[in-house]
């Protein structure tokens, strides 16, 4: 994995699209850095030509309404440029977020297949959501503090030396102690979040399991078995949780308990100062407030660097995604010129292995003729259903070619290739739509005529018109308010919808009942006239009508006719 680069990377490659606001936000903080290293300097003059100024009374009472005027002006004006800074932090820090979640969700549609093969579901929900959100409280809480917080310590520090340069340097001393508290435990902090964040990951990644398997889990009585687990992990969390408190509890009190030290230093030698007559008491106010300024923004400060410590490890998950090597470019449809499809599929010594080294297709040859109806066989787990993702363009040969009416698949167009190829899978594939948007996916504009048409050549328009809503009816998460052969038969709607030229039944029927089979089969045999047919299947009921058999041994396809065995697996 890259593990290059600043955690905060995915976020700022968008600051240029913000950068009024950001520049906005800047301003707004410079001007509460220097209201805030202002307002010492009224106080100050207050005392002076105020409170112990001997003056007549009138001079002093006209001096104080002109203070008292400049320092409400500045306090309001500080109020005001504190709310505008705060509400265009969060403003850019919120679109932001918007920003990285489609830069994550766009990345992930490009990433080649292998890599969901690799990966838990709830990991990948865990970076878009958890590990997103991290880096957005970071920003927000520290973006303002990022800008005002070192220039007002530094500024107050330069007026520190400006009032009493002894003084000054006192002030200095504190810093190399809490640098060294940071450099202490920057490492260990670091690495609590990381492992933090990695657990809430797996803690998403179990729910999600949980919930989408949740029939299994009652059906095998695995409740305390699946609470138990996650309460291992939800426990492993909470310890995890609490070493970071811990630690930054102690982060907290050794920076506050030096820096309060060090200003009582500060204070003690400043006491010293106003008796020999070296400061006067408005240098003493002046130089109190500037002080209590320091040490505010010193906290802010150590906040913001111990929410970069919790942020970074979620940082470096989104970079180690984000830098995970995509498909290239597909071919584009501009300037494609498509022959005359006719459905014929040609394999030409096929090479393809997955990325653990499991070869599947080693010089595969063979040749499905336009119209011709033709069987897969071979052991379960052999690579049947790969030669499907294949042909649809899902995976991409190491060698050789896949052939469409002369054309290599590898050439074509996705929305081209769409238009000529369709399949009907074993696993369909619902979204929690309605059923009308389910079979509408396989062409958005089609419309409600179309869809219906479909749905009656697939048998499936008589247990529409029965649901609640009929096609308006939602289906659930993956379907899971609906029968197999239910959505076996919206599936085969799906691809009617499409009118390909080649068409793929990826074991359409090893999942249902005999009563709906017929169902399936008779709509599947009105789905499978005049078109090319792939039939990867293990059930002879299957195979009604096809002309050739082939079979996949060894990464070859072999022709067995007629189709006198059936092998068993899938």
């Amino acid at each position: 994995m890259n593990r290059s680069g600043s955690a905060l990377a995915p976020f700022l490659k968008h600051l240029g699209r913000h950068k009024l606001a950001i520049f906005l936000a800047v301003v707004c903080s410079f001007a509460v850095t220097a209201f805030n290293l202002t307002v010492p300097l009224l106080f100050r003059r207050l005392t002076e030509d105020v409170l112990v100024d001997p003056a007549p009374t009138q001079l002093r009472l006209a001096r104080l309404g002109g203070v008292i005027g400049l320092l409400s002006c500045a306090l309001l004006l500080r109020r005001v440029c504190q709310s505008l800074a705060s509400y265009l932090a969060t403003s850019v820090t919120q679109r932001l977020a918007v920003d990285v979640r489609r830069d994550v969700y766009r990345h992930l549609h490009r990433l080649r297949l292998e890599f969901f093969d690799d990966q838990r579901t709830g990991i990948l929900v865990s970076n878009v959501t958890n590990d997103v959100t991290a880096l957005q409280f970071l920003l927000h809480d520290g973006l303002v503090q990022l800008f005002t917080a070192p220039i007002t310590v530094l500024g107050a520090i330069v007026l520190v030396f400006g009032i009493d340069p002894l003084l000054g340097l006192v002030t200095l001393a504190v810093f190399p102690v809490l640098y060294l508290v940071i450099s202490r435990t920057r490492d260990r902090l670091r690495r609590i979040n990381e492992e933090n964040q990695t657990t809430l990951s797996h803690l998403t990644s179990l729910f999600l399991e949980a919930v989408w398997n949740i029939r299994i889990v009652r059906a095998f009585r695995r409740q305390d078995h699946e609470i138990g687990r996650f309460e291992t992990i939800n426990d492993a969390s909470l310890r995890l949780r609490l070493q970071n408190a811990r630690l930054n509890v102690l982060i907290e009190f050794f920076t506050e308990a030096t820096i309060l030290l060090g200003f009582a230093a500060v204070l003690w030698m400043m006491g010293l100062r106003v008796a020999t007559g070296r400061i006067g008491i408005g240098d003493l106010i002046a130089l109190v407030a500037y002080l209590q300024t320091i040490r505010s923004s010193l906290t802010s400060l150590s906040l913001a660097y111990t929410r970069y410590q919790q942020a970074s490890g979620a940082g470096r998950r989104l970079l180690d995604l984000l830098h995970e090597q995509p498909l290239p470019p597909p071919p584009a449809a501009t300037g494609f010129q498509p022959p005359v499809w006719r459905g014929e599929l040609r394999l030409v010594d096929l090479r393809f292995a997955y990325p653990d080294g499991t070869v599947v297709f080693d010089g595969a040859n063979a040749e499905l003729r336009p119209g011709e109806k033709v069987a897969l066989l071979g052991e379960s787990g052999v690579g049947k259903s790969t030669l499907a993702s294949l042909v649809l363009g899902l995976y991409q040969p190491q060698d050789g070619r896949i052939e469409l009416d002369g054309v290599d698949v590898g050439t074509i167009p996705p929305e081209v290739l769409l238009e000529v190829v369709s399949i009907v899978p074993q696993d369909v594939g619902l979204f929690s739509g309605t059923v009308r948007d389910n079979i509408a996916y396989a062409r958005l504009d089609a419309s409600d005529e179309e869809i219906i048409a479909a749905a009656e050549a697939a048998n499936a328009h008589g247990f529409i018109t029965r649901l609640s809503e009929g096609y308006g009816t939602y289906v659930g998460d993956q379907g899971v308010k609906l029968s197999g052969g239910q959505k076996q038969r919206l599936a085969i709607a799906r691809a009617i919808l499409r009118n390909p030229r080649l068409l793929i039944l990826d074991e359409a029927t090893s999942h249902i009942d005999p009563e709906t089979e017929a169902l399936v089969q008779e709509a599947l045999l009105r789905l499978m006239a005049d078109r090319t047919t792939l039939i990867i299947a293990h059930q002879s009921s299957a195979l009604r009508g096809i002309d050739r058999t082939l079979v996949l041994r060894q990464g070859r396809l072999y022709e067995e006719m007629p189709p006198a065995m059936v092998l068993p697996g899938g």
